[in-house]
């Protein structure tokens, strides 16, 4: 999990004359405080895993100076997100078997509102639920041969 927040004075990014602090907490209510990195001007960063899947509160804490020379202290509070897997690459093959796209296709034109909102739009109900095997789909956009 990437932690970034951005510190400005009148629109203008400040730099290096504040610290940045994010004081994490895990989805059981352990709670961290991590040094955040300026890594651009007025633009702070942290990194850490989260371990756990869940929501993570996160307070974001900068301490400094302005332009002028007066002390300050700026909070925000964000929420973070872990989820299991959320890491990986997103899956690029349909899984075996009915797909949610269709699960969700035949659930809807169950409906009679829908049924009706197609039929209103000119879209044939029962040509939306017919189920195509990746054969038959295939052999319809085939060119037809040519004997020579």
């Amino acid at each position: 999990m990437t932690v970034s927040a951005t510190l400005e004075e009148c629109g203008v990014p400040v730099d290096g004359c504040a610290i940045g602090t994010a004081e994490i907490t895990d989805p059981v209510g352990s709670s961290t405080a991590l040094g955040m990195t300026e890594v651009a001007h007025g633009r702070f960063q942290v990194s850490t895993i989260a371990v756990l899947g869940g929501v993570y509160p996160v307070r974001v804490v900068a301490r400094g100076v302005t332009l002028s020379g007066t002390p300050f202290t700026r909070e925000q509070t964000l929420t973070g997100v872990a989820l299991h897997g959320g890491d990986e690459p997103l899956p690029t093959t349909p899984a075996q078997g009915h797909s949610e796209l269709c699960c969700l296709v035949r659930n809807l034109t169950e409906q009679d509102s829908v049924l009706r909102y197609l039929k209103e739009q000119g879209i044939d109900p029962d040509g939306v639920r017919k189920k195509r095997s990746p054969a038959a789909a295939g052999a319809s956009r085939a060119q037809p041969r040519h004997a020579m």
